[in-house]
């Protein structure tokens, strides 16, 4: 959705660009495709539910650790090292408490960190 707006009623608003990037991630029928780096996804969907989808993408065949921490700083749960093919994985961190969480993923010299919020 675009909402184009000006202050003065006499111009009109003009969309001059758009990019759309799509990652298709478990769509049947498709090759699965492979990422041209690694990448830690927004995490889905935010707020949640219970459990929310960890999905993360790899270039190349490499072990992944991913944690996540309450707001707190506390560790709440976490995958050791496992090794993932190259493509998109995705992960259940398991039921989760009301509140607000960081996703750290760590591969190689990758890191990187999500926030969301799960909620009743």
């Amino acid at each position: 959705m675009a909402i184009l707006e000006t202050g003065n009623p006499d111009t009109t608003s003009i969309l001059d660009e758009i990019t759309i990037e799509w990652v298709m991630v478990g769509i049947e029928g498709t090759a699965e495709p492979i990422p041209s780096g690694t990448m830690l996804l927004p995490i889905a969907p935010n707020p949640a539910k219970g459990t929310p989808v960890i999905i993360f993408g790899l270039p190349e065949t490499a072990s992944v650790e991913i944690s996540i921490f309450d707001l707190s700083g506390r560790l709440v749960s976490e995958i050791h090292g496992d090794e993932y093919s190259p493509g998109f994985h995705d992960v259940l961190p398991g039921n989760l408490s009301p509140g607000i969480y960081f996703c750290r993923m760590t591969s190689g010299d990758f890191e990187a960190t999500r926030r969301f919020v799960v909620i009743q």
